[in-house]
């Protein structure tokens, strides 16, 4: 996603800013200040074209880069792109599982 520096670095800002707007809306109700999303990815295009090399490149070593307090939706955001998917829908699957052998007992 665009929130890795490595990604943002060759990329144009207003296509940057433009397509986290648009990728983030669905987890709109899941950050902290929703309403201040669009002037946060602003600032952290702008944090990130300031900062020596080498950038981050995984949504790992950015996370474990990004000041949650500065940016919290941001944060957040990174801390959703680094669930392993595999890993929660295998953990969903057991989760349903267990929830119906308890229910038909």
């Amino acid at each position: 996603m665009n929130l890795v520096p490595t990604v943002m670095a060759g990329a144009d800002e207003t296509y940057i800013a433009e397509s986290l707007t648009e990728a983030t809306q669905k987890y709109k109700d899941d950050l902290p200040s929703a309403e201040l999303l669009d002037q946060e990815l602003t600032r952290w295009i702008h944090y990130w074209q300031r900062q020596p090399l080498p950038l981050p490149s995984s949504c790992y070593e950015t996370l474990q880069k990004c000041d949650r307090h500065i940016f919290p939706n941001v944060y957040s955001l990174l801390k959703l792109l680094c669930i392993p998917f595999p890993l929660l829908l295998v953990s969903v699957n057991v989760w349903v599982a267990c929830f119906v052998a308890l229910t038909t007992t």
